[in-house]
Order: C-alpha cells, then structure tokens, then sequence
C-alpha cells in the first residue's frame, strides 16, 4: 500500500512539475508576441515577421534593373536610353552555403530602345534583346564543384605517384 502511495505522490509532483513548465513556456512564447504586437500597433514603421521573410528570402526571380553596357559591352559608341532595363533574375537564398540560385529555365526578350550615336549625331529606335530568368533552383556552387573536381585530381594524381613508387620498389 506505502507503494503505490509513493508512486502516486510521485505521479502527482510530476504532474505538477509538467504544468509549472508548460505555463513557463506558454509566458515566454506569449511575450515575444505581445511585445512583436505592441510594436506593430505603436510604430509607423512596417514589421515583416518570420514568415514573411521567409517565403520572401527564397531562391526566386525577381525584377532587377540591369544596365545595358552591362548586356552589351561593345557598343562604346552608343549611347542607350534608358540606360538600364528591367529584368527577370534569379535572386534569393538556398539555406545551405553549398548550393546558389541558378536560372532553371530562360526567355529572350526584346526592349525597344533609343540608340543614340553621338559621333554621327544620330538617334534611331532599336530593339535589343536581353535573357530573362523565368524560373529559378537551387544547384551547387561552380566553385564548389570546380573545388571538388581538383580534389578528386588530387586523389588520383596521389594513387598514380603511390602506384609507381610501390611498383619501382
């Protein structure tokens, strides 16, 4: 009988221990949120919260103004305007250092320009055409691969010198 009242007791202040750290956790989990909600209602500046964040960090394509000699480097003897265009690209992060956002799949697209040539005084609309990113993935980083493929140079270079210097022994 002294058992299972020992067991019960046990039971009891386990019960009572489970409860006092689940209304901690409930507190503490509770005052990051009043104090995230106190600031949203008592700021005039925007509060973007985790999963917002989140989904908005994310390997995607997004527009970029891109410069056009930066498309077109040889053409120094043209002025173009705009001097910049806006482009799909791939942007975003993967969450792991091994991989980068790469374009999974592109579309050319044609901009009407002006093409100003200052030497000949000349102005004349153009269409050139820039690459956009459509979709976006994460893949291993080139130098990440090209750092894998010395190593695995390596390892073959070592067996060969080690196979010859064991066979010339």
């Amino acid at each position: 009988m002294c058992a299972v009242d020992g067991q019960r007791l046990r039971f009891t202040l386990d019960m009572k221990r489970f409860i006092r750290v689940s209304q901690l956790v409930a507190i503490l989990l509770y005052i990051p949120l009043v104090q995230v909600l106190t600031i949203l209602d008592n700021s005039h500046s925007k509060v973007m919260l985790f999963p917002e964040a989140w989904c908005r960090s994310q390997c995607r394509s997004l527009e970029w103004m891109v410069e056009v000699e930066q498309e077109y480097p040889g053409g120094v003897e043209h002025i173009y305007n705009p001097g910049c265009v806006p482009l799909l690209r791939c942007s975003g992060c993967c969450n792991d250092d091994k991989l980068a956002c790469f374009p999974a799949s592109t579309r050319n697209i044609s901009i009407q320009l002006l093409r100003i040539t200052p030497a000949e005084r000349s102005r004349e609309y153009v269409l050139l055409s820039f690459l956009e990113h459509q979709s976006c993935e994460c893949r291993p980083r080139r130098h990440h691969l090209r750092n894998q493929h010395r190593r695995t140079q390596k390892g073959k270079r070592r067996r060969i010198r080690r196979g010859r210097t064991d066979a010339g022994m």
